[in-house]
């Protein structure tokens, strides 16, 4: 009877020191799980962050761009209306000049 109980006891403390070792491999499972989603939350939020800044930053860079190519775009329209306005002006003279040298040869000033 008495080796019954020693083999009980010993049986119930295998199961006690199982238990409180499956307890532990739990209560460590847990404290990995939290680290890790908190070591993730961590990385996905710098990730986000900079992600947000290289938008803003290309955003900007965009503007910048449009702005330029608008400037570039005013200063050739200004160049070309200048280059319009000057070849009015050329066209003016020698149709001018060919009016007057026609008058030498004309007979009468109508006729120009």
């Amino acid at each position: 009877m008495v080796a019954y109980i020693i083999v009980n006891l010993y049986y119930r403390l295998q199961l006690l020191i199982i238990n409180n070792y499956i307890g532990r491999c739990k209560q460590k499972c847990i404290d990995l799980h939290e680290s890790f989603a908190r070591e993730y939350n961590r990385v996905t939020s710098n990730e986000t962050n900079e992600l947000n800044r290289i938008r803003n930053n290309l955003e900007q860079y965009c503007s910048q761009l449009q702005n330029i190519n608008f400037g570039q775009d005013k200063r050739i329209e200004n160049i070309l209306m200048q280059t319009k306005i000057q070849n009015a002006v050329n066209i003016y003279s020698i149709a001018y000049l060919v009016c007057i040298f026609s008058f030498h040869f004309c007979d009468s000033y109508d006729k120009c």
